[in-house]
C-alpha cells in the first residue's frame, strides 16, 4: 500500500506525525516505513489504508469520467499530553492554504484538476463546445477536434472561473440528459450563469443551458398557453418509420378562447392550436424543423403539412422554414384528443410541442413596431455624424453619404423606413413590405447586408421619416452632409447628377451650406480631340485640379496629395 502512495500523501503523513517531510520520495518512504516498524500506531495504519483506498477510488473516477467525492478521516497527532488534536483531511481534491487577510465566505467553484476537466470536455457535444467558445469570444467553426483544441487551450492558458463552472455544469447536464433518455422522461430545465468575455462596462448575459429545447419565438404566432411542452419523439422499434402517440385535453379557458375567436363567415380562427417540431438535446433556442417523411394525424384524421424537399434522397429533411401545423379543426373541444406523429428515423432526435397561439397579421405587427420600436432622432443624428467623422490622419475625407429613399425590396418609395439593431449601414427598407414578405415566407434577413434581422431587432429611423415627410414625391435619393444637413439628389434624363440646395435639419439653426466645387478633368491626345468632363463634389475650403498624370493637388487649410488610377 505504501508504495502506491504519492509524494503529497507521504508528506501529509509525516507532517501529522511530527517528522520531516523534505527529501525525495525514497527518503519519505524510508521514514514512513521506519514509523510502521518501530512506532506503529492504529491511527497511522488506518490513515495508510484510507489513503490507499482513496488512491484506487480516484483512479476509477478518472476512468469513468466521474470525480470522486471528498472524504475525511480522523487521526490524532503525535503530540504531548494536553495539546488539542486535529483530524487529517485526506481529499481527492486539493486543499488550498488559508489566507488570514482573505476570509472565505463560500465556495463558488471547488478546485478541479485539469485532468478531470479534460475528461469532462471529451464527453461534451459539438453544440455545447460551440456555446462555450461563442461566449468566450472565440471562433466556433470547424470540426469537433478543432473545437476541443480551442477549449483545451483556454483551460490551460486562460482558465476563468466562469469557464470552469460552465464545463462542470455542462458535463453534469450531459449525464442527467442520458439518464432522462434512458427512462424516457425529459428532465427539468436548469440555467447556469456564465458572463461573456467582454470589455469593462459591457453588460453581461447568462448562458441558458437547458436539457429540454427552447423553441424560437414566432412573431406571427403569439403563444397564449402551452398545452404540451417539448417532448422527445422516442423510437419504439428498429425500423426506419417510427410512430409516437400523445393525449391532450383542452382546459375550460382554452376552449373559451377558441370558441370566441371563430368568425361566423369563414369559420377560421385567430386563436389556434398548433403543433411544432424541433431538434432535441439542443443548447439555446431552436428553429422549427420537420423530420423526414412527417405525417401528423389528430383523432385519426390526417392534417395537411406544408413542406418542400430539396432532394429526393432518402432521409432528407424538409427545407426551412417549417411553419407550425394548425390542428384546431380536428380537435374535440370537450373531449380528450389523441394525435400521432409518424416520422423517419435517420439518427437525429426531435421533440414535439403543442401550443395555444393567436395568429397576428403583418398590419398588427406594424402597429406594434410603430408604438414600441421608434429610434430617437438624436441617436439617428449621432449615427450619421459618426459615419461622416473624418480621421485627421487619413488622406480621404468623407463629406457626404447618399441614402436611397427607394425600398430595396419593393423598389418603391418607403413609407416606414427601418433597419435591424445590429446593422451598420444607414440604408433602410420599408417595414410594411418587409413584414408582409416574412408573413408569406419567414426568412427575417436584412435585404441590405443579408444579416439575420428578426422582428424584435427592427428599429424605425425617425430621422429618415422626417426626411420622407419634408421631401417631394419625386425625390428618390438624399445625401447627408458633414454639417448635419441633407440635400436631395435629383437624377433626370438630361442631367444624371443634378442636386438641389441643402436642407438643414430642424435641430440645427446655424448650419452652413456645403461648398460645391466643380472639378474639371482634361484628357488630351495627339490623335483625339480634347475632352472635358465635369464632376461635382463637396469639399471644405479646398480647390482641386486634375492633371493628366493623375495627381491631385489641393490648397487651403490642409494640403493633401492623392493618386488616382483610371480603369
Amino acid at each position: 500500500m505504501l508504495e502506491a502512495l504519492r509524494v503529497t500523501e507521504l508528506r501529509l503523513l509525516l507532517s501529522k506525525m511530527g517528522k520531516s517531510k523534505s527529501g525525495l520520495k525514497k527518503d519519505l518512504m524510508k521514514r514512513v516505513s521506519d514509523l510502521l516498524h518501530n512506532d506503529c500506531s492504529p491511527e497511522l495504519l488506518s490513515a495508510v489504508r484510507e489513503l490507499h483506498k482513496l488512491r484506487q477510488v480516484s483512479k476509477d473516477a478518472r476512468g469513468s469520467s466521474k470525480p470522486s467525492s471528498v472524504q475525511i478521516i480522523s487521526m490524532p497527532e503525535c503530540v504531548s499530553p494536553g495539546k488539542p488534536q486535529s483530524p487529517i483531511s485526506i481529499c481527492t481534491e486539493p486543499q488550498m492554504i488559508k489566507l488570514p487577510f482573505y476570509q472565505t465566505l463560500d465556495t463558488i467553484l471547488p478546485p478541479t484538476p485539469l485532468a478531470v476537466l479534460q475528461v469532462m470536455l471529451e464527453a461534451l457535444r459539438v453544440t455545447e463546445l460551440r456555446l462555450l467558445l461563442s461566449k468566450m469570444g472565440k471562433s466556433k467553426s470547424g470540426l469537433k477536434k478543432d473545437l476541443m483544441k480551442r477549449v483545451s487551450d483556454l483551460l490551460h492558458n486562460d482558465c476563468s472561473p466562469e469557464l470552469l463552472s460552465a464545463v462542470r455544469e455542462l458535463h453534469k447536464l450531459r449525464q442527467v440528459s442520458k439518464d432522462a433518455r434512458g427512462s424516457s422522461k425529459p428532465s427539468s430545465v436548469q440555467i447556469i450563469s456564465m458572463p461573456e468575455c467582454v470589455s469593462p462596462g459591457k453588460p453581461q448575459s447568462p448562458i441558458s443551458i437547458c436539457t429540454e429545447p427552447q423553441m424560437i419565438k414566432l412573431p406571427f404566432y403569439q403563444t397564449l398557453d402551452t398545452i404540451l411542452p417539448p417532448t422527445p419523439l422516442v423510437p419504439t422499434c428498429g425500423g426506419i418509420m417510427q410512430n409516437s402517440d400523445f393525449l391532450i385535453h383542452l382546459s375550460l379557458d382554452q376552449e373559451t378562447q377558441i370558441q370566441k375567436s371563430r368568425t361566423s363567415q369563414s369559420g377560421s380562427t385567430s386563436v389556434q392550436v398548433v403543433l411544432r417540431i424541433c431538434y432535441s438535446e439542443s443548447v439555446g433556442v431552436e428553429e422549427d424543423q420537420y423530420p423526414p417523411n412527417l405525417v401528423v394525424s389528430v383523432n385519426h384524421v390526417i392534417c395537411p403539412v406544408q413542406c418542400s424537399y430539396s432532394s429526393n434522397k432518402m432521409g432528407t429533411e424538409p427545407s426551412r422554414p417549417c411553419l407550425p401545423i394548425d390542428i384546431t379543426a380536428e380537435l374535440y373541444i370537450t373531449f380528450t384528443n389523441r394525435f400521432s406523429v409518424m416520422w423517419g428515423n435517420f439518427g437525429k432526435n426531435y421533440s414535439v410541442a403543442v401550443y395555444l397561439v393567436r395568429v397576428v397579421s403583418s398590419q398588427e405587427l406594424l402597429v406594434q413596431l410603430r408604438s414600441t420600436a421608434v429610434e430617437q432622432q438624436e441617436l439617428c443624428r449621432r449615427r450619421v455624424s459618426e459615419k461622416l467623422c473624418s480621421d485627421p490622419e487619413s488622406e480621404v475625407a468623407t463629406t457626404g453619404l447618399q441614402v436611397s429613399l427607394i425600398c430595396p425590396l419593393a423598389k418603391m418609395r418607403m413609407s416606414v423606413p427601418c433597419r435591424a439593431r445590429g446593422c451598420a449601414h444607414l440604408q433602410c427598407f420599408d417595414a410594411s413590405f418587409y413584414l408582409q414578405m416574412n408573413e408569406r415566407k419567414p426568412r427575417w434577413t436584412c435585404p441590405v447586408c443579408h444579416r439575420y434581422a428578426p422582428f424584435d431587432a427592427l428599429r424605425i429611423d425617425s430621422l429618415l421619416c422626417e426626411v420622407l415627410e419634408s421631401s417631394g414625391e419625386d425625390v428618390e435619393e438624399i445625401e447627408y452632409l458633414s454639417d448635419s444637413s441633407w440635400r436631395a439628389v435629383r437624377r433626370d434624363k438630361d442631367d444624371k447628377n443634378k442636386e438641389s440646395a441643402p436642407h438643414p435639419l430642424k435641430h440645427k439653426g446655424n448650419s452652413k451650406p456645403a461648398c460645391v466645387v466643380d472639378l474639371t478633368q482634361f484628357s488630351s491626345d495627339d490623335e483625339d480631340f480634347q475632352k472635358e468632363e465635369t464632376v461635382s463634389t463637396h469639399l471644405e475650403d479646398k480647390s482641386v485640379h486634375f492633371r493628366k498624370s493623375g495627381i491631385v493637388k489641393t490648397s487651403g487649410a490642409k494640403s493633401r496629395k492623392t493618386q488616382f488610377r483610371k480603369y
